[in-house]
């Protein structure tokens, strides 16, 4: 056992330094694995009336680029309009054919008399399980 006063020899440093690296390797991946996490969107826009929409659109053609991207999206309230044709349907197409779940609010599309083009409607039980299946939920 080494005391406080000896120097740590090269060796000891480099297999600290190892375990350091492998330890955050190892979190990194718990933090970014593609599909943990659930983004819940429950509007139709992002802020302010005036660009809120269009920084929605955004937002979804993004994450539709590719990349390690949410296992889940969750659509209720206003955010079922996204689903209807046009740029943000597109988008959530996209993001369906890569794998990632789009659900729908069956009461919202119900309230707001959506037409959906992209997504599938579920009930609200069902909704609250696939919250609580993933390690992360970003509410936007």
């Amino acid at each position: 056992m080494r005391t406080k006063t000896e120097p740590v020899s090269a060796t000891e440093l480099v297999n600290q330094e190892r375990l350091a690296l492998t330890i955050l390797e190892k979190l990194g991946r718990e933090v970014v694995e593609p599909g943990d996490a659930l983004v819940l969107l429950n509007s139709d826009s992002w802020g302010a009336p005036e660009t809120g929409r269009w920084l929605m659109e955004a937002f979804l053609a993004i994450l539709a680029e590719g990349g390690p991207g949410p296992g889940a999206l969750v659509l209720v309230n206003r955010a079922v309009l996204l689903s209807e044709a046009g740029p943000a349907a597109y988008s959530l197409s996209a993001l369906e054919m890569q794998g990632v779940e789009v659900l729908l609010c069956s009461a919202s599309v119900r309230e707001h008399g959506v037409v959906p083009v992209a997504g599938r409607e579920t009930e609200l039980p069902y909704l609250v399980q696939a919250i609580l299946r993933k390690k992360r939920v970003i509410t936007l």
